[in-house]
């Protein structure tokens, strides 16, 4: 299913994806997945959604990497069209070895179908537009261990985040910065 671990409506979907890599230096991936998704009896009806999704990395040099990551999709509900699209840029520096900096940024929109007969439900958010900025410190002191101090900036067109002042059920912030620090260690 569609953002879902239980398929919700029991139709099947497609999918494909392309990959070209230069080893060391570039790689891009493309993808297409289609297919039926809204839940049987939905008053969007059964409309077809596609989504394309993109992905470029690039090694610049030793120390320096940078990727790219958009996609954009759409479906034809009874109310209309409804599409959405997102990009991200990041870049990450290896000023010595095992510390980086990097730094990401992404910002995410979504078009609700709206019709004389009512609106699509949101795909994703209940927002028009999503964004954020991220700055990372990493040190990896060894091939399988990460440490990180992690600040992050998040905005969106209606509040969708939470405020220690008000009640936990609630998100009435429009704006929210996090710092995060972590460890991860994988095998």
């Amino acid at each position: 299913g569609w953002n879902s671990v239980i398929d919700n409506n029991g139709d099947k979907s497609i999918a494909w994806s392309l990959l070209y890599v230069v080893p060391d230096a570039f790689s891009l991936q493309l993808m297409y997945f289609g297919g039926v998704e809204r839940a049987r009896g939905a008053p969007e009806g059964p409309g077809w959604r596609h989504l394309v999704d993109a992905w470029a990395t690039w090694q610049a040099t030793p120390q320096l990497a940078f990727s790219a990551h958009a996609d954009a999709g759409f479906e034809v509900t009874r109310f209309g069209h409804h599409g959405w699209g997102a990009g991200a840029l990041y870049g990450r520096v290896r000023v010595f070895e095992p510390f980086y900096v990097a730094a990401r940024g992404d910002v995410f929109r979504e078009a609700v179908a709206r019709g004389a007969n009512g609106a699509s439900s949101p795909l994703f958010f209940p927002a028009d537009w999503v964004a954020s900025a991220t700055g990372t410190l990493e040190l990896r002191p060894h091939d399988n261990v990460s440490f990180r101090f992690e600040v992050r900036h998040d905005a969106a067109e209606a509040p969708l985040y939470y405020r220690f002042d008000t009640p936990a059920d609630a998100a009435t912030a429009r704006r929210q910065t996090t710092i995060l620090l972590g460890a991860v260690a994988w095998l």
